[in-house]
């Protein structure tokens, strides 16, 4: 069947409104407008009663293969003191082989009476006789214990890595508290222990976003030290996932050189799959507070976080990114982090839109405008609103707090802006972000986005004709409370959610 009219009660794009149909041919939208005046002879009509039809979903940033290992691996993200953190780590390293390492992932310190990351005495009096590793939820902050340390050969006399800290006593020795880089220097030797995804089950995590209308993803993946403990080689698993991938794959690579970022380029256009570009990061995370700011942290006056940012490296992998045909995507959080981004995109005159800040968290108003008039686009992620909001004041202040998230300010001014979830840091659910960047809890309204503004960032495409017959079905209010009823790829339903939808022939 080639040629299938989608109808519901309306249709709705970023520009608003368009009718209730939407005719499709050969995986192609052919039409947007009345069902009845589409509808001919040999089409068939597909309906979807009390929904509303809108462009199929983008998560403009999300981790495979972090994804699939956080989803059937130890989630902390509810844990509520550290003797629930032991209940859980000991049932779970009960479960394991001897030896295995324990991996936990997405503790929330903030959210803990103990208002802290675990030490490695805290992880010792869990489990002892094993490699313990657990994340902070922005997975910019990681806690090992003794054996993990031990494992790993780290001790009084290891230096920080360039990006990286590790928290030590006042003697010098580890606390097993790892900050960004650092985090590094154990994933490698306890990975082995633990046990790492396989492409079939990649490849259903991937193709289960398409049950929240997701038809587009920005994969980001590792060339060598995985981003979570166990997650293998993460750029192989997804070319073994590829031929099996429902939503169109777009990979970015983190990679350390040119002639890794070309094998690797070469490799995901001979698997099916698109070359995204090049993933580097300039600093951390708000919450582990290592984002980079041009001002110290209001609640840690000591820091401003840590610098991840290599010149000579950034410079070249991003002209080698850009030569490939590829995107340069650079994480920078903080103000000071998003400055240095701008001025490489301003050296390699890259005003094209293939330079993308993920992230870009915290920018006031000039800031922005030179992010507009470098044509650089800002890769946000509107779900973290919610989850900073309880600790963003503290973090910084009544002056900076205004300057971060600001969508509005940034569409405004002109900058192009996508969003993404950052899975497995946030749920991968578009309708969530949706949510966030228009209600910004804990936050005001001063940098809300209306409807059609925020299904704008989050939509694969504008849904015109010759676009990708590429569509969510939702039920429910965008607003507040829908929720996707079914998906359709390439013209064709993937997802079912919703009884009472019918077909004509």
């Amino acid at each position: 069947m080639t040629r299938t009219l989608f109808v519901a009660d309306r249709v709705r794009t970023p520009g608003g409104q368009a009718g209730d149909s939407v005719l499709v041919e050969h995986g192609v939208i052919v039409s947007v407008g009345i069902g009845r005046e589409m509808q001919r002879p040999g089409t068939a009509v597909v309906r979807f009663p009390g929904c509303e039809i809108v462009p199929g979903f983008r998560d403009a940033h999300l981790h495979p293969v972090g994804l699939a290992a956080v989803r059937t691996g130890l989630d902390l993200s509810d844990v509520t003191d550290f003797g629930d953190l032991t209940r859980r780590v000991r049932r779970w390293a009960a479960r394991l082989a001897p030896n295995a390492t324990v991996v936990g992932t997405g503790l929330d310190d903030e959210g803990m009476p103990e208002g802290r990351m675990p030490n490695r005495h805290d992880l010792d009096g869990m489990v002892s006789d094993r490699p313990i590793i657990v994340y902070r939820r922005c997975s910019h902050v990681a806690s090992v214990n003794t054996a993990a340390l031990e494992r790993a050969g780290l001790d009084h006399s290891t230096m920080d890595p360039p990006g990286g800290s590790l928290d030590r006593t006042t003697g010098g020795i580890p606390t097993g508290v790892l900050m960004e880089t650092a985090i590094e220097l154990v994933t490698g030797p306890l990975g082995p222990g633990a046990p790492a995804p396989d492409g079939g089950r990649l490849a259903a995590s991937i193709n289960a976003l398409t049950g929240v209308g997701i038809t587009s993803v920005d994969a980001i993946v590792s060339t060598g030290s995985p981003m979570w403990c166990g997650s293998g080689d993460e750029l192989a698993l997804l070319l073994e996932a590829g031929p099996r991938l429902i939503p169109d794959v777009a990979v970015y690579v983190i990679a350390d050189t040119p002639i890794e970022l070309r094998e690797a380029a070469a490799a995901i256009a001979g698997a099916g799959l698109e070359f995204g570009g090049w993933k580097g990061f300039a600093d951390g995370s708000l919450g582990g507070h290592t984002a980079l700011l041009r001002q110290p942290y209001s609640d840690r006056p000591g820091t401003r976080g840590l610098d991840r940012w290599a010149p000579s490296t950034m410079r070249t992998m991003a002209a080698t990114a850009l030569e490939l045909g590829g995107n340069v995507a650079i994480h920078a959080i903080g103000d000071a982090a998003v400055v240095r981004a701008v001025d490489l995109a301003a050296d390699l005159d890259a005003d094209d839109g293939r330079f993308r800040i993920e992230h870009a968290s915290v920018v006031d108003r000039p800031l922005i405008e030179r992010m507009a008039e470098g044509g650089i686009v800002a890769s946000v992620q509107p779900a973290f609103i919610a989850s900073d909001a309880p600790f963003l004041h503290r973090r910084l202040g009544p002056d900076r707090t205004p300057h971060a998230y600001p969508f509005r300010s940034m569409i405004e001014a002109g900058v192009a802006v996508i969003a993404g979830s950052d899975a497995p840091i946030e749920t991968p659910d578009p309708l969530a972000g949706m949510a966030a960047a228009m209600h910004r809890p804990g936050l005001g309204d001063d940098e809300a986005l209306d409807r059609e503004a925020a299904l704008a960032i989050h939509s694969a495409h504008p849904g015109r004709p010759g676009d990708p017959a590429d569509l969510a079905v939702i039920t429910g209010n965008l607003d507040g409370g829908a929720r996707v009823a079914a998906t359709i790829v390439r013209g064709e339903v993937v997802q079912e959610r919703r009884r009472g939808a019918t077909s004509d022939s």
